[in-house]
């Protein structure tokens, strides 16, 4: 029902990006419950916990761990999707590689490609057009 419920909608762009199926995108969506209230894929992102806390002191800034202040649930889709697109896209397969060599973590590397592909999403969301490479690139 949800699959045939995303053809129709303004949702099916979304199911253009590779190794994302209907039950991601459901869950995605469900988890922004409105994305038109986000300007940017960043605000997903910090909207979902994924923020890094600040540590401030005097004139030093520095960024911490992520803050978990926000949706579990979002946080979760956005991680499997970020699992699935490191192995079907091949925009975010090198983006993991690179994650990888950067840092051995590969918790990290998927973290570092769902970010990617959130931005990938939020894009297609945003202007309506199917999944390509060369956009991909750019988001």
């Amino acid at each position: 029902q949800a699959e045939a419920l995303l053809t129709t909608g303004d949702a099916a762009c979304l199911l253009t990006f590779p190794g994302i199926g209907p039950t991601l995108v459901t869950r995605y969506l469900a988890g922004l419950a409105d994305p038109a209230r986000f300007a940017k894929a960043s605000q997903i992102w910090s909207f979902a916990g994924f923020d890094p806390t600040l540590n401030e002191t005097g004139n030093v800034t520095q960024k911490g761990n992520i803050s978990y202040k926000g949706c579990p649930y979002l946080r979760a889709t956005l991680y499997q999707i970020g699992f699935m697109a490191a192995k079907h896209c091949p925009v975010c397969r090198d983006c993991y590689q690179r994650a990888l060599r950067r840092h051995p973590s590969k918790t990290r590397a998927i973290i570092h490609v769902a970010n990617k592909a959130n931005r990938i999403l939020f894009a297609l969301w945003r202007d309506q057009q199917p999944y390509s490479v060369e956009r991909a690139k750019l988001a």
